[in-house]
């Protein structure tokens, strides 16, 4: 978890995607990031993190999919 009072920076600010990474231990393309936000989806986007939209449950499953992870949702 990163909070963003102990970092200094807030999405959509790179500094914060990029601790993330950092803390990942992984490249930025294996990483999978979801947000309503449209802003912190391109900053994220710009890093190379693999960025989906939030627009529904469904939507983000579909978006999942085409990234080959296969989940199944149950409500």
């Amino acid at each position: 978890m990163i909070l963003s009072h102990e970092v200094n920076a807030t999405k959509p600010d790179p500094k914060i995607f990029k601790i993330a990474i950092k803390k990942a231990k992984s490249k930025p393309r294996d990483i999978i990031y979801v947000d309503d936000g449209l802003n912190n989806i391109k900053a994220a986007s710009k890093l190379g993190i693999n960025s989906i939209q939030f627009h529904s449950t469904s939507q983000v499953i579909d978006k999942l999919k085409e990234l080959g992870i296969n989940i199944t949702f149950q409500p």
